[in-house]
């Protein structure tokens, strides 16, 4: 596993992180904070349409893995915002295609080879981090953080529309 971590020859070798250009590295840190920012703002879509207190709603949400806080949030507006449907199925395409390319990210640069069994997982797909486009990467940080601007405001516009709990409810 220690020559996993190494390019080139068994002396002088760099680890594959010393082998990254930095702007390839900032810019992936750019996809992953705008991909957390938008899970934050499916959150806060998910919060605005439950009808009840804050609290509750926090409390149910904290800790829903991405893609069951994706299904909470299209049963959510279906419920309450069944014209918005369409517009949250576009997103969740747009979605997809940005999981995918953060998780190209994530493989190129920790996707070291896994054993089981003293045999490659099959399915770890193994990138070169070299192989990484800056372009490719300023654009996906650019279409999440587009995708995140585009469910606040869905989130703006539903929360008018989303009946507020009452005290009863909210105590």
């Amino acid at each position: 596993m220690a020559d996993d971590l190494k390019l080139g020859s068994s002396s002088g070798a760099t680890s594959r992180l010393d082998s990254v250009p930095e702007e390839v590295l900032i810019q992936s840190g750019r996809v992953m904070t705008h991909f957390a920012l938008l899970e934050r703002s499916l959150a806060d879509l998910a919060r605005a349409l439950l009808a009840t207190s804050e609290r509750v709603a926090l409390t149910l949400t904290a800790n829903l893995s991405f893609f069951a806080l994706r299904d909470l949030v299209a049963t959510l507006v279906e419920e309450h915002a069944p014209a918005h449907c369409p517009e949250l199925r576009k997103l969740y395409r747009r979605i997809d295609r940005a999981e995918s390319q953060k998780d190209i990210v994530l493989q190129c640069l920790w996707g070291y080879r896994e054993q089981v069994d003293g045999q490659p997982r099959r399915r770890m797909v193994r990138r070169n981090p070299n192989s990484l486009s800056v372009g490719m990467l300023h654009e996906t940080a650019a279409d999440i953080a587009d995708i995140t601007r585009r469910v606040d405001r869905l989130r703006a516009d539903l929360s008018c529309a989303t009946p507020k709990p009452t005290k009863a409810a909210s105590a």
